[in-house]
């Protein structure tokens, strides 16, 4: 019981102000984390933002056909943007609907990203910060663009083709 009432804890101070209508939501913060990368290489804080100007956090699922059809895109984005950009990976389905860690959706996981030659870190959904985000996310694959001090400066629904997201990590950094 006291799990769900901090998650739902979460929820309320870290998503309902920022996902509350995507256009025109205020900008946010995102809360300080430490997650597990399930490749088994490092543990992933908030200070990850600070090694490239924007970090695209892709929450996405191994049962979602357009995730799957991305990721070859998020890692050429990945590797290709002489780290301007970096990306992270959350994998949704990593907990079971009991709140367990779901090896075989973890081990599809594996086998995707290998089939799509994508090398960028993919977090298991734990911690109050990246949970209480997960959980204001209403459909996959949804992308959140922050920027070095943690600052979340969009939200991108959708799946995109390797031009989209190319093309739409110019407009941010010319901007930036």
């Amino acid at each position: 019981m006291k799990k769900y009432l901090l998650l739902l804890i979460a929820l309320l101070l870290c998503v309902v102000p920022t996902f509350a209508g995507a256009e025109g939501a205020e900008a946010f913060y995102f809360a300080p984390f430490e997650a597990e990368d399930l490749n088994g290489e490092e543990t992933v804080t908030e200070a990850v933002f600070e090694n490239a100007v924007f970090t695209f956090i892709n929450f996405w699922a191994t049962w979602c056909p357009p995730c799957v059809a991305e990721l070859p895109a998020l890692a050429v984005l990945d590797e290709e943007t002489d780290g301007d950009i970096q990306v992270i990976g959350v994998l949704m389905d990593a907990i079971s609907p009991r709140g367990e860690r779901d090896e075989n959706a973890i081990a599809a996981m594996r086998v995707l990203l290998d089939n799509a030659q994508a090398e960028f870190p993919v977090l298991y959904p734990e911690g109050e910060a990246i949970l209480g985000v997960m959980f204001g996310i209403q459909a996959v694959p949804t992308t959140l663009v922050v920027d070095q001090q943690g600052l979340v400066v969009d939200i991108h629904v959708g799946a995109m083709s390797l031009q989209q997201w190319l093309a739409y990590a110019d407009s941010l950094l010319d901007d930036a």
